[in-house]
């Protein structure tokens, strides 16, 4: 964030499935920052936000244009603070600390330095507008399964070549490279999000390994031995129809970001294109799928 006289933040719950239409109207609405937290009570589990914006608090938040639009994406009352004047680089690193992604990886800080400990791989993620910090069931789903793909893949010979479709922070593209692929391919249509994998590319030192585009999945045209996209269900559900045309004769497809009772949704669209599905896991309301292109 940069600095400013004054602030005002907005804290709310977001809707599952809603999670990337909110910010996106949030940023769009003039935030220059959101941290995601872990709620309490009887919200545990969930991820809350806190999103903060410029100048003084509205007078009455209802009358602002956006403001009908952020209710309605939210489980609860947005509620609004006025902030006081501070330290914004040293809150960010007082509220994003040390996280698991998965048994082996440590997601920590860009500004910390690893210790020696329980972990194989530690990554580093500046927590910027791309999703992905590592503390989302979404993305700790995906990189479990994705962990999993990837040893398989590469103890039958060969590094496996990975497509990240909805990069956000390039946190799952950046295992990858560090766990064995081969060319890593991340797309992402946000400049926002792309600018955030960057940086994070280079603080993990594989930005000679990652190609990042902007492009949309409709102009891939090659194909790879493992796709991943941890995206809310609607768009993997209006992306589906691109997913066997990236994947490879025996390629594996990670599919995250869908609520529980969204599964059966997407399992139908991608049987019908011919995919067979060979894992699923659940983390709280979430799941993600493994499935396999025949060949």
């Amino acid at each position: 964030m940069t600095d400013h006289d004054s602030w005002w933040s907005l804290t709310l719950q977001p809707l599952p499935e809603s999670r990337e239409q909110l910010e996106a109207l949030l940023y769009a609405a003039g935030c220059t920052g959101i941290w995601e937290r872990e709620e309490a009570g009887p919200a545990a589990g969930r991820a809350g936000l806190t999103v903060y914006f410029p100048g003084p608090p509205p007078a009455d938040p209802a009358a602002l244009e956006w403001w009908a639009g952020v209710a309605a994406l939210s489980a609860d009352r947005p509620r609004c603070e006025k902030v006081e004047k501070r330290d914004w680089f040293k809150e960010w690193r007082k509220n994003f600390s040390p996280t698991p992604l998965t048994e082996r990886t440590l997601v920590i800080p860009a500004w910390m330095e690893p210790e020696n400990g329980e972990y194989s791989l530690v990554l580093k993620i500046y927590p910027g507008q791309g999703f992905g910090t590592g503390t989302h069931e979404t993305t700790r789903l995906a990189a479990r399964l994705l962990e999993s793909e990837l040893e398989k893949k590469t103890r039958s010979g060969g590094a496996p070549s990975l497509l990240d479709i909805g990069t956000g922070s390039g946190i799952l593209a950046i295992l990858a490279a560090r766990r064995g692929a081969g060319l890593v391919t991340a797309l992402d249509i946000d400049p926002d999000a792309l600018e955030n994998a960057r940086e994070n590319l280079q603080h993990n030192g594989v930005e000679r390994f990652v190609k990042l585009s902007r492009r949309p999945l409709a102009a891939e045209n090659e194909s790879h031995d493992i796709v991943v996209a941890n995206i809310i269900a609607p768009v993997l559900e209006e992306l589906a129809s691109h997913f066997p045309r990236v994947l490879k004769p025996g390629g594996s497809l990670i599919l995250s970001g869908m609520l529980r009772e969204q599964v059966e949704k997407i399992s139908r669209r991608c049987s019908g294109l011919g995919l067979v599905c060979s894992l699923r896991h659940d983390l709280g309301e979430w799941s993600a799928l493994v499935w396999q292109k025949p060949g």
